[in-house]
């Protein structure tokens, strides 16, 4: 053994140089849901979101045995709040393979299109005695980029189009947006961020 080398060095080593070694030895996670879904994540700044979710778990049945501890009324608001975020940060740390904690992660740890795009969604509905230019104007500029859309349901709609759209091509686009509300966000230049901005998004 080489004398020269410090004992303290000599024990590093031998512990596995101590907690880097450590963090080394811990099995890498494939595919977090921190990495999948990276512009989903609630963030800390997240405040009105991070309240909306929690909300949510009042009366909620979850999966995640640390978002249990998150739900109800009764109690310190402050600790079952903290045990909502550890919850999610758990869920973020954890893979995707594993996709027991989807359901609990698109519910109470994440930002879905109608959290995320803003914007007024089209709310009028679809029957000819209400207005139903807004939904009909959207069936005509869809009409018009049939050759251009990506999304396979709004490309088999825009070929159903007609040039005086009827009430079952309004539902049926109104049916896809209201889908989509619910979804998990996937970022300002996915397809599906494109099509609801283009077909759901009153303006």
């Amino acid at each position: 053994m080489n004398k020269a080398i410090p004992i303290s060095l000599r024990a590093a080593g031998a512990g596995g140089l101590g907690l880097g070694g450590w963090a080394l030895s811990r099995p890498k996670v494939t595919d977090p849901y921190k990495e999948k879904y990276s512009f989903a994540i609630l963030k800390d700044g997240d405040s009105a979101l991070w309240d909306k979710k929690f909300k949510s778990l009042e009366n909620a049945n979850p999966t995640h045995e640390t978002l249990r501890k998150a739900t109800g009324s009764v109690g310190d608001e402050s600790t079952r709040k903290s045990h909502h975020k550890n919850g999610c940060r758990e869920i973020y740390e954890s893979s995707v393979k594993d996709d027991k904690y989807l359901d609990d992660f698109k519910k109470y740890c994440s930002k879905n299109n109608e959290d995320a795009i803003g914007g007024s969604w089209i709310a009028v509905g679809t029957e000819d005695s209400v207005s139903p230019s807004k939904w009909n104007d959207k069936l005509k500029a869809l009409k018009s980029k049939k050759d251009q859309e990506t999304l396979q349901a709004l490309k088999t709609l825009a070929g159903k189009v007609t040039d005086s759209p009827d009430k079952a091509q309004r539902d049926e686009l109104k049916q896809w947006c209201d889908g989509q509300k619910s979804e998990l966000f996937l970022g300002d230049n996915d397809p599906f961020t494109s099509g609801i901005k283009s077909y759901c998004i009153d303006g």
